[in-house]
């Protein structure tokens, strides 16, 4: 009967602390939830209220690296009012809608609190006027076509190819490798053999070699040297250069 008695009571016992145990993780977990829904209530209230105060409302939009482009055709890309919650602005949304923009090759924003974001841009810049199909359109060094002449009149060479996989290759060549200035540069003839260029300064056309361009156009700055230093680019009409030599046509 005793032994009876002791086994019960010990059987209680191990009840007890069973139940105290679970009242004990109870009570964490349930403390737990409540922190987190406190924390949760916290950042709603708090992002209701940075997102709606007029502390946060726009006022300044600051546009930086425009050449082509002009603030006002920046601002109306945005469509963005001022007065509006900063944070309440989709950055993302604002920098893909710049970015459908062939002017525009990267945009980067940010915000500044309390009221203003910075916009830099970085556009595309255009080397030359392409002539195609009885169209005109500007182009940067890879051959992108930024948009139709006639918008914005740039003072740049006309480009005509005839393989305009040839342009991706010789690019370089043409706006650092030449041995006259860019600037001096009317027109520009990509042919599969030569290409053509005429120097509206001084009056020459010049034909260098596809094939061997790299030496072509090395051979081409020391001939124009020794012009400029002996003959002074008088009377010359064309100069036309093949690897290492190169041949001189005077006007008559």
């Amino acid at each position: 009967m005793a032994r009876n008695i002791y086994k019960q009571e010990k059987l209680s016992v191990k009840i007890l602390r069973q139940f105290k145990t679970i009242l004990k993780y109870l009570f964490l977990y349930t403390f737990i939830i409540a922190f987190f829904l406190a924390i949760s209530w916290i950042l709603v209230k708090s992002y209701k209220y940075v997102t709606t105060t007029k502390i946060f409302a726009l006022k300044y939009v600051e546009i930086n690296g425009l050449k082509n482009l002009t603030k006002m055709d920046i601002l109306k890309k945005l469509d963005i009012n001022y007065g509006k919650n900063i944070f309440d602005i989709n950055l993302f949304e604002i920098k893909k809608r710049l970015l459908k923009d062939k002017w525009i090759k990267d945009v980067m924003i940010k915000r500044i609190i309390p009221n203003k974001i910075i916009i830099n841009v970085t556009e595309r810049e255009p080397v030359y006027i392409l002539h195609e199909k009885r169209s005109l359109y500007y182009i940067d060094k890879d051959g992108t076509k930024i948009a139709k002449f006639g918008n914005k009149i740039l003072d740049l060479p006309i480009l005509e190819m005839e393989d305009q996989q040839l342009f991706s290759k010789i690019s370089n060549y043409l706006t650092k490798g030449i041995p006259i200035s860019i600037d001096s540069v009317g027109w520009v003839y990509i042919g599969n053999i030569y290409i053509k260029f005429y120097d509206y300064k001084n009056k020459i056309l010049w034909k260098i070699d596809v094939d061997s361009i790299s030496n072509s156009l090395s051979t081409a700055k020391l001939i124009w040297s020794d012009i400029k230093r002996i003959l002074r680019g008088n009377n010359i009409k064309k100069i036309t250069v093949i690897n290492y030599l190169g041949w001189v046509q005077f006007r008559n």
